[in-house]
């Protein structure tokens, strides 16, 4: 079983233009909550913590796209697994 942990050492920046080959239908999660980490999403997502899920979308801390063009933003934190790809605007 994947870990928190083995989450977090997968994050990688990418920019929204080198992500654009990989817009072939994949679901695309923008974490928008300063607090809320990559990890935390990921990990809710792949042991299918639907009940978190849905409380981050109605609060606005993650939004749900259908393509990496509807993704404000230009630069991400990234990680990808589970036909998913899960995003937060990176800052430096």
């Amino acid at each position: 079983m994947t870990t928190p942990e083995d989450l977090e050492r997968l994050v990688d920046p990418a920019g929204r233009k080198q992500l654009y080959p990989y817009d072939d239908g994949r679901h695309w999660y923008l974490v928008k909550s300063p607090t809320l980490t990559l990890r935390e999403v990921a990990y809710a997502a792949l042991t299918g913590d639907l009940e978190k899920f849905e409380k981050w979308v109605q609060e606005g801390e993650v939004e749900i796209y259908k393509s990496i063009r509807e993704v404000p933003g230009k630069l991400f934190m990234c990680i990808y697994f589970e036909n998913a790809y899960f995003l937060k605007l990176y800052e430096s």
